[in-house]
This record gives C-alpha cells, sequence and structure tokens, in this order.
C-alpha cells in the first residue's frame, strides 16, 4: 500500500489542489493535526477539538476516497520522536509532506522521500459543532464481531462514533500483539467501506493516570457527550467526567484473548471477525506473529 503521510499544525489545512494531487499519486492518505503548542487555539478561541472537525469536514469536501485523521500531541518532543511514535501508531507510510523544515530533514534521515508543502489557516468563522458523538474504548487485539455489534449500536444513536484505540504505545506481546497503525489497520478495513465519514478511529496512548484517560481524550477529539463500554473502570470514569454511560447488549460475544489463542495454534477464526479486517489479520502477518509469541516465551 502506497500511503503519504500530511503532517499539519493544529489550525491549518492543506490547499484543496493539494490534497487533490495526493489522492490521485497515492493510495491512501493519512492526515496527522499536530499540536506543538496550543496558542492558535487561543488565536481562534476554540477547542482543540472543534478544529479536528472542521478539518475533517475540509477533507471530505477535498477528497474522494476514505482517509486516515488523527490528532497528535508534540509537545516537549523532538522531531525524531514525533516521527518514530507516529511510525508506531499509523499504517505504514512511505513519503511524508509538512511545511515543517525539521520534520522533513529528520524524515530524510529516517529513509522517507518528502515533499515540502505550504499550509493555509483553516476556517473556523461561523463553526457549530451540533453533531452527536460517543466513545468507545477498545485495545482492539483484534477487532472483532463484538466491536461491530458496539458500533452499529452507537451509530443508531448518535451522528459520529469515536474508537479510541487504547494501550497505542503497547505492542508486540501476546497480550498485545498487533501495533497501533496495525490495529488502525484491522479497523479501518471494516470501516472505509461502510461507514468511514461517521467514524473516527484514534489510538492514544496508556498513561498510569487512570482519571487522564477519558481529559486527553476529550482535549484533543471533537466533543462527545456519551461513552460506550463493557469496562467498569471507563464506565466509572465516564460518569466522573459527566458523560451518559452506556454498557451495550452484545448478541456476539467474541473475546479478542479466544481469537488470538486460536491465531496461535492455526485456527480459523472465520466467522469471528468481519471479513475485511480477517483479510488484513493475515495479510500484515499477525497470526504469524502471535503463534511465534504464544510458543516461545520471550
Amino acid at each position: 500500500m502506497n500511503r503519504v503521510l500530511v503532517i499539519v499544525n493544529g489550525g491549518f489545512i492543506l490547499s484543496e489542489k493539494n490534497l487533490a494531487g495526493y489522492e490521485k499519486r497515492f493510495d491512501e492518505l493519512i492526515v496527522v493535526v499536530l499540536w506543538r503548542g496550543f496558542e492558535r487555539v487561543a488565536d481562534l478561541g476554540c477547542h482543540p477539538g472543534d478544529v479536528l472537525a472542521v478539518t475533517k469536514q475540509t477533507l471530505l469536501g477535498s477528497c474522494i476516497r476514505p482517509f486516515y485523521l488523527l490528532p497528535f500531541d508534540g509537545q516537549g518532543l523532538s522531531s525524531q520522536q514525533i516521527l518514530m511514535r507516529l511510525s508506531h501508531f499509523l499504517p505504514g507510510f512511505t513519503h511524508l509532506v509538512s511545511a515543517q523544515e525539521d520534520l522533513l530533514l529528520t524524515a530524510r534521515l529516517m529513509g522517507l522521500s518528502t515533499e515540502r508543502t505550504e499550509e493555509q489557516p483553516i476556517g473556523m468563522d461561523g463553526f457549530s459543532d451540533t453533531v452527536s458523538r460517543a466513545l468507545f474504548i477498545t485495545r482492539a487485539q483484534p477487532f472483532h464481531n463484538g466491536h461491530v455489534e458496539f458500533l452499529q449500536q452507537m451509530l443508531r444513536h448518535h451522528d459520529e462514533a469515536i474508537l479510541s484505540i487504547a494501550c497505542a504505545d503497547q505492542a508486540l506481546t501476546r497480550r498485545d500483539p498487533a501495533t497501533a497503525g496495525e490495529r488502525m489497520e484491522m479497523i479501518c478495513a471494516y470501516i472505509h467501506p461502510t461507514c468511514h465519514k461517521r467514524v473516527w478511529v484514534v489510538p492514544f496512548q496508556q498513561t498510569p493516570y487512570m482519571m487522564e484517560k477519558i481529559k486527553g481524550i476529550r482535549w484533543l477529539m471533537p466533543r462527545f457527550t456519551h461513552l460506550y463500554s463493557t469496562n467498569p473502570a471507563h464506565i466509572v470514569m465516564g460518569e466522573a467526567e459527566q458523560l451518559s454511560t452506556c454498557v451495550p447488549d452484545i448478541q456476539a460475544p467474541n473475546r479478542a484473548t479466544e481469537i488470538r489463542e486460536r491465531l496461535s495454534k492455526g485456527d480459523s477464526i472465520h466467522g469471528m471477525v468481519p471479513d475485511e479486517t480477517e483479510w488484513k489479520i493475515y495479510e500484515l502477518g499477525i497470526d504469524k506473529r502471535i503463534s511465534f509469541l504464544y510458543s516461545n516465551s520471550l
């Protein structure tokens, strides 16, 4: 897959012409809204999540094909740290487009093709966020049919759903075999053909402070009012944040642990995960990695 990573400063966007050009040249587009400081938010008089919502509206008006869009808090990080983390958090990419010279230089040193572009301020005038959104936090190791039922229930009652990939910085173990980028691919293999305009898929790092988990998501993501989860800790945290909480009624109680165990033995998981996700698991070699991790004490 030939993907381009476009990194824009928070509050800015590429021109419609540039976005259309990248769509023609690459199979998939990944847009990261990078926050190195939040002065731009103060200048705009809004919330970082509002900027992300307007960025999505702009992309939907410019891009024909589905795309990846996510925020990234790069405060206090060097250009090397930013790109190293993004290479772990995102589906694989070979080309970087940005207006930030330090990122371009670092990317070239890392062996990536680069292209400098120009940004333009994003239009926030008259923006009013009336979209109804709900949040679902999951490790998605892997994404399965139970998650699909969660998502379908959320979209029946809300305009949009946010799927937060938890523990994005944990991978390559028996419990967490897939990277955050691979999990994004597994989820979006199902979402992109069906409901990409209504679903956000965003990885977030683990935090030692539990209450920061939802606070961090609320800080960077567009506003949401509901939390769906079967995790009691998430329900308690959501209620503490004054969110409406819901435990979905799931008819397909697939467990990720069972799916990983079946993959470790070479058994079929057909019917336990969406067909598109199953194909992506084998394409990425996640089944072979799980088999190796289960058969070796590391």
